[in-house]
C-alpha cells in the first residue's frame, strides 16, 4: 500500500486528475508494472460507482482525498478509503453529536477537537472504502477492525510527514509506506 501526496494543490478538479495520472505512472514504476498501458489510458476508464466513487477497471483500488493545499491518494491491491483534513475551527461537538455514533460523540465531549479530527478522517476513509456517506449511519471507527457485510476491514491512523490529520481503511494487512509527489 501506498499514499502520495502535495501540499502544492489547487483545489482545481483539473490539478486532482493530474496529480492522479503522476502517482498512478509512479505507482505502476515502483510496483515494477509493465507500462504497456500508460496513464493517460487508465485515466480514460475511470468510472464512478453508484454513489460517486471513483475507480479504474483491472487497476488497483486507489482513493483520494484533500484538504487545502494538501492532495493524497492511497494505492492498494484492494478496495480502500483514505481521508486527510488540516485542523481547522468548527463546532467539533456539535458535528460529533449530529452525525457520530454515541460512542464518538462522547469521547468527543472528554477529548476534544483533536480526537474529533481523528474520529473524522477515519469515519471518512470507511465511508470512501465501502463507497457511502461520511454521514450515513455505520459502526463505529474507534476499533481498529471494523466488520461490515462480512468483510473485515482494518483502520490506521495515518503519520504524515506534515501536520494533518490523516486516516486509511484497507482490507489487506502490512505497512503503507508515504511518499511526497
Amino acid at each position: 500500500m501506498k499514499i502520495y501526496y502535495t501540499t502544492d494543490f489547487s483545489g482545481k478538479s483539473e490539478d486532482s486528475r493530474a496529480l492522479l495520472r503522476k502517482a498512478i505512472g509512479r505507482y505502476q514504476t515502483e510496483q515494477g508494472e509493465n507500462l504497456s498501458e500508460n496513464p493517460d489510458s487508465l485515466m480514460t476508464r475511470i468510472q464512478l460507482g453508484e454513489k460517486g466513487k471513483p475507480s479504474i477497471p483491472g487497476f488497483d483500488g486507489f482513493s483520494i482525498s484533500h484538504s487545502d493545499h494538501c492532495w493524497a491518494v492511497l494505492f492498494s491491491s484492494e478496495e480502500c478509503g483514505l481521508d486527510v483534513q488540516y485542523k481547522r475551527g468548527v463546532k467539533y461537538q456539535k458535528i460529533a453529536a449530529r452525525f457520530f455514533n454515541r460512542d464518538e460523540a462522547v469521547i468527543v465531549r472528554k477529548e476534544g477537537i483533536s480526537e474529533f479530527f481523528r474520529i473524522w478522517t477515519r469515519r471518512e476513509a470507511y465511508r470512501k472504502a465501502i463507497g457511502d456517506s461520511v454521514v450515513s449511519d455505520g459502526p463505529s471507527v474507534l476499533s481498529d477492525e471494523i466488520r461490515q457485510f462480512d468483510q473485515p476491514w482494518r483502520m490506521t491512523d495515518v503519520q504524515m510527514p506534515i501536520d494533518i490529520y490523516a486516516a486509511a481503511c484497507v482490507r489487506e494487512d502490512g505497512p503503507i509506506e508515504i511518499e511526497r509527489l
